[in-house]
Parts: C-alpha cells; structure tokens; sequence
C-alpha cells in the first residue's frame, strides 16, 4: 500500500501495514548501527543467518475425520546471525505454529496440525516459510496425508432425480466408518413434498463418485415423491439427522437435483448487456431419461430466433439469434419449442437482455 506503486495514489491515503511497519523498523535498525560504525571508524562482519530444515517432504499417518493429528520437526540456525521465520499455507486445513525468531546455532521445533473435519481424502498441501535467509528465503514443506471420512453419501444412480406424472422415488446409501460414534435418527428433505425411510443395511456397493467397489455398512435411505409441480431442474437437499454429541456430525447433507419432463437449463436465457449487432445467448434443452425431438421454434419477438444443435438423443443445445436490427433499450421475448412427447407438446424459453 503506502510502499507500493498505483495509479490510484492521488485519491486517497493509504494505511501502513504491520509488515511493512516491521520492515521499515529493520532498516532504520540498520541504518543506525551503520551511522554509528562510521562514527567510530568500525568495520562489521557479514551477518549471514541460514536456515535447515529437518523435513521438507512430510507423509503424515492416515487419520480418520474428527482426528486431530499434528507434526513436528526441528528449524535449526546454521548462520551468525539472528533467524527470523513466518509460515505461508496454500491452504486453510493446514493449522501451523512457526517460531518467529532463532538465535545463530540454536533449534526450534515447527508444529503442523490438519483440520480433518472440513477436510477428507488424498490432503496434498504446502506451507512455505519465509525467513531472512539471503540464500534461501523461501523453503517449501510438503505435507502428505490421507483422511477416512466418517461418512459417505453414495448414490449409485447420480445426482439427477426424474419425477414421472405419477410422481418418483429413488435410493440413496450413506456409508458409516466403524470408528463413526453416532447414529442416524431421522431424515427430512427441504424443497418438495417427501416421504422419507430409512434402515440398516450392508452389502457390495459401488460407489460412482470414488469408482470403487466395496463392502460397505450403514443406512439406506428411500425418497419417495408425490406427484406436484417441479419448475426446471430443482435443488433438493436432504438432512440426515443423528444422534453425536458433535455439533459437526449432527446434520449429514446431502443435496440433489429433480427434474419433470423436458426443461431449459437455464429456465431463462440471459443476453446481458451488449452492443448494437448479431448477438447469441444459449441455454441446454435435456431430459436425461428418455429422447425426444425439437419440431419447431417459434419466437415471440422478429428480433430473435432460435437454432439448435442435438448433442445427444435426450440433450440439444439452443442457440437464441438476436439480428441485430431492435432499438437500444431493453429485449424481452420467448420462444415456443414444439416438441414430440404427446404429453409435453411444447416448452416455453424466454430470453431478455438490455441493447446499448
């Protein structure tokens, strides 16, 4: 800020930050033994701090969530001079403690702690420390670790829920570590109308998000929807509740997405603003389900039309067309896609944007 360079420097002050204000203190520090040496006709010798690392590549022991499990190895002061040491993380699950300043010839020990809870699988970060070493002023330490998680949300047939006109139901496993210290008591589901079950279950399971294969335990549980109204492609988010005395544990989440018939993804195409001239906007027509054709475009507006592109027997993507020839302001419409299916004979699309 105050040091720094910008072409913003004759709006406003800018504050001197704690770092620099510690920088600034050194070299007046500096500068003052200097002034002091001349005076008396002193010569120094060079002060040269350097820093050694014990570890610099650290593989930490598998852990399991909720673990809190920590490392520490020696920092040593090879030079002959004062060593002064700050600790930079690539990442939040990465809890350090640097000691700040090391006499010449003496060791300190750096701890470095992860946060399991937010934090599961292949954990791969760094923490670089920055130090006043001329040689090496940055140093990278490597952290390793691989964390279980306690729980897993597997649903075998994806994330997308299809709702018929008679309604749905589908099936979702959540697989429980056997160090896991609580159990499920009830499951709610926010967003649409649902019935929810659950029981005990184990078996062979595969789960498509890990791609593995494997004996598993824990609790499945069955949704079913009533037929009802479901606009485009719409979140729903279940709540698995336990019984952990572990406010983190308390609610496991685990979110989807439904969708009835033929949709717009986006429900509404977007221009944004933009100039004068030919213009596209596009949204994906889908249903995952089953194929279906686009028959016919028509739009509400002699500014736009439509163009698709089939990308797969159940997926085309539209491209809104605007000409080029409205007034500046704003532009408003829909387009009707005919369609196949006798019973979703047609899908609205509207479109909007601002001309400048």
């Amino acid at each position: 800020g105050a040091n720094g360079r910008s072409d913003l420097g004759g709006l406003g002050m800018f504050r001197v930050g704690s770092s620099e204000a510690l920088h600034y203190g050194r070299i007046m520090a500096a500068v003052d033994q200097l002034n002091l040496a001349i005076e008396k006709k002193k010569s120094f010798a060079v002060a040269r701090p350097q820093l050694t690392l014990e570890a610099t590549n650290i593989v930490m022991e598998p852990a399991t969530q909720g673990d809190a499990p920590e490392y520490e190895f020696l920092v040593t002061n090879n030079g002959n001079a004062p060593l002064t040491l700050r600790g930079e993380i690539d990442c939040s699950c990465l809890i350090p403690d640097v000691p700040t300043y090391i006499e010449p010839g003496k060791s300190a020990k750096i701890r470095i702690g992860v946060n399991t809870y937010d934090f599961i699988g292949k954990v791969r970060k760094v923490l670089r420390l920055l130090s006043n070493d001329p040689d090496f002023p940055a140093r990278d330490v490597n952290v390793a670790i691989d964390v279980k998680p306690l729980y897993r949300v597997i649903r075998s047939k994806g994330q997308l829920v299809e709702m018929s006109d008679g309604g749905s139901s589908t099936e979702f496993f959540v697989e429980l570590d056997e160090k896991a210290p609580f159990k499920v008591t009830e499951v709610i589901v926010d967003g649409l109308k649902a019935d929810a079950t659950f029981e005990p279950w184990s078996g062979t399971l595969k789960d498509p998000e890990a791609g593995d294969t494997a004996e598993r335990k824990g609790v499945l549980v069955k949704l079913n929807f009533p037929d009802q109204t479901v606009v485009g492609r719409m979140p729903i988010s279940i709540r698995v509740i336990t019984d952990s005395d572990n406010p983190r544990f308390k609610v496991l989440r685990a979110n989807f997405e439904i969708q009835k018939g033929i949709v717009s993804l986006p429900l509404e195409v977007y221009f944004g603003t933009f100039p004068q001239g030919e213009y596209r906007a596009f949204a994906y027509i889908s249903r995952p389900s089953r194929p279906f054709k686009i028959l016919k475009i028509e739009s509400s507006s002699p500014f736009v039309s439509g163009v698709v592109y089939q990308r797969s027997e159940s997926e085309y993507r539209l491209d809104v067309v605007y000409n080029g020839k409205a007034d500046v302001g704003q532009l408003r419409g829909y387009l009707t896609l005919k369609l196949d299916d006798p019973n979703q004979k047609e899908l609205i699309v509207p479109f909007r944007g601002t001309i400048q």
